[in-house]
């Protein structure tokens, strides 16, 4: 892909809708405007697959309009990109220049866009420590995004997984983040690959590879969280699960808290509810998803993303507005990506 020269929705990899209109226009009245983003999309073979007829959505929408290419960022990097779509200002104005930025006293790396902070004051009682103060989210990007111009103007703006937007702004009328938003454990996405392969635990960048014993067909596992915050002494949250091999007809079932799903191999699970006890009364929550890889010669499962629901992350405000947040579950309760 020529990195400088990427198709006009280049720069977008959510859903934007802008709803045009003064103050108090109804979803109903008034003109809108409707934004479909694609990040990385090629602009040639875009244009290739367009000619060829396999994309026929895509030349109607030529045909109503246009279909150009468009220049990108230096670096050509999605978060680079989008802050620049969100703020019309280049790297040097939004100060996002990659995925990652580095503490130059450390060298570590840390993401680009946002980074959690602890609340810094603690109740100290045995082994335990409570917060008297919450932690938050500290969004990195500078310049004002445009649909906050809009809603100065009375013009309602949604804006749906937008990238290198989290935590969200709070300034749309309706927002949620998308790419660049953390899991469970302040990471932008951390696996889990559960095998029964001998000598398969070792080190890799991204995840966790765990080796596990299979017993009459059954598995007994554990779902890895962060460390426990309401311990003084880093000891890692857990919630078991079990999983029942069927080899004979190339499935699983797997229960995890009150839950029970069938995969079968080369199949993804739907999101799951996982819960993992701080103290006997507190619990942190969050959400997930499983691959089932293979069955034999070995057993291997994929988990994919522990984050928290979007409903139940208040530093965040990844949406802020109640009514919409439940309208939107009821009407895609889960979001299904591979």
């Amino acid at each position: 892909m020529n990195p400088r020269h990427l198709a006009t929705a280049a720069m977008l990899s959510a859903v934007l809708l802008v709803a045009c209109g003064g103050g108090g226009v109804g979803p109903s009245e008034g003109p809108k405007v409707v934004v479909l983003g694609f990040d990385g999309l090629d602009y040639a073979l875009t244009r290739q697959l367009i000619d060829e007829g396999r994309l026929p959505n895509f030349a109607r929408l030529e045909s109503m309009g246009g279909f150009t290419r468009l220049e990108t960022t230096i670096p050509p990097h999605s978060p680079v990109a989008w802050s620049s779509f969100v703020t019309g200002m280049d790297p040097g104005g939004h100060g996002i220049f990659d995925f990652l930025h580095r503490d130059p006293e450390t060298m570590i790396p840390y993401s680009s866009t946002a980074a959690a902070s602890s609340g810094g004051r603690f109740l100290e009682v045995g082994p335990w420590q409570f917060p008297l103060t919450s932690g938050d989210y500290e969004q990195f990007r500078h310049g004002t995004p445009f649909w906050e111009v809009l809603e100065e103007h009375g013009v309602r703006a949604t804006v749906i997984r937008m990238p290198a937007n989290f935590p969200v702004s709070g300034t749309a009328s309706r927002e949620l983040s998308g790419m660049g938003t953390s899991d469970i454990q302040g990471t932008d996405g951390t696996f889990t690959f559960y095998t029964s392969e001998l000598f398969a635990d070792r080190d890799i960048s991204g995840g966790d590879i765990v080796e596990l014993d299979i017993y009459d067909n059954v598995v007994e596992a554990e779902l890895l969280g962060p460390d426990n915050p309401l311990l003084r002494e880093p000891v890692k949250l857990t919630a078991p699960f079990t999983v029942y091999l069927d080899p004979d007809t190339e499935s699983a079932k797997i229960e995890l808290g009150d839950q029970q799903i069938v995969l079968r191999v080369g199949e993804w699970s739907d999101w799951l509810a996982v819960e993992f006890e701080m103290m006997p009364t507190q619990h942190l929550r969050g959400i997930c998803r499983m691959y089932l890889r293979a069955l034999e010669p070995e057993f291997e499962l994929y988990r994919w993303r522990r984050r928290r629901p979007s409903r139940r992350r208040p530093t965040s405000r990844p949406n802020w507005r109640r009514p919409w947040t439940a309208s939107t579950r009821r009407v895609c309760p889960r979001t299904r990506r591979p």
